[in-house]
């Protein structure tokens, strides 16, 4: 299960503390510049049309900040139809130290709950094996939101 933001917008960083509770097992945040949801960011999931309701929290949290429209959602069924996405996918396993993300992905506390969260220039995954999992993820991504300057920015995590 997924969740990728992409169409994001680049911009340097205002310092700012970022709190997360619950604090994450391994988190890297790059200091120099942040991303920032647009009107052309878009939502991409595997999730079915019945489950779509997850994303409901964060486009009103979007749009009670100033986001001026909904962010398209769109269902992936086939990954081969985005290469981005798709490479993304394979690249989250290198954003852990060594042999961190093989010895957590096999814990059971993970995969019931996990999810693993990374930015690159202009997009967003979360990725988790479960619904709670992709909830906690998205809790996790509307903090970081929450404590940027304008309640649309992203620090850039892994």
């Amino acid at each position: 299960m997924f969740i990728y933001l992409d169409n994001l917008a680049k911009f340097d960083d205002i310092k700012r503390e970022m709190f997360l509770i619950p604090q994450p097992r391994y988190i890297k945040v790059d200091k120099l510049q942040n991303l920032k949801i647009t009107e052309q960011s878009r939502i991409l999931t595997d999730l079915e049309s019945d489950h779509l309701f997850i994303f409901e929290q964060v486009q009103d949290n979007l749009e009670k900040t100033g986001l001026k429209k909904i962010l398209d959602t769109q269902v992936v069924d086939n990954l081969s139809d985005f290469p981005n996405l798709k490479s993304l996918l394979e690249y989250k396993k290198r954003c852990f130290p060594e042999n961190l993300f093989d010895t957590v992905k096999i814990e059971e506390n993970f995969i019931n709950q996990g999810y693993i969260i990374v930015c690159t220039e202009s997009e967003i995954l979360i990725d988790a094996h479960s619904y709670q999992g992709l909830f906690y993820g998205i809790q996790t991504l509307l903090q970081i939101i929450n404590s940027s300057y304008d309640k649309l920015s992203i620090k850039k995590v892994r």
